[in-house]
């Protein structure tokens, strides 16, 4: 299950970014109504115009840290054991202090 949760993580964070960044001004058949762009669509279902000026720039960075996520993830779990090296380090701490 751990890996299906690591392929929707990529996959997501990657078509967002996608979607975002290269496919904002490529009319589909998938928008709503008449709207050619993302932001058209924005406009389409009645969203104020600076709605879309935040999301344009909120979207993608959280699709980029997902991605980034799941780059640690993978690379803590084998590194570490999947320990994340600062709660190794209190518990070794944790440890010492009791000898």
């Amino acid at each position: 299950m751990e890996n299906l949760a690591d392929i929707l993580q990529l996959v997501v964070g990657f078509s967002i970014l996608v979607v975002w960044l290269v496919r904002s001004h490529v009319p589909t058949n998938f928008r709503v109504g008449d709207a050619s762009t993302l932001k058209e669509e924005v406009l389409e279902v009645g969203l104020p115009d600076w709605f879309y000026d935040i999301i344009k720039i909120v979207k993608p960075i959280f699709a980029f840290f997902l991605l980034i996520g799941f780059n640690l993830q993978t690379t803590y779990s084998t590194l570490y054991g999947n320990y994340c090296p600062i709660h190794g380090r209190c518990c070794l701490d944790a440890h010492h202090r009791q000898r």
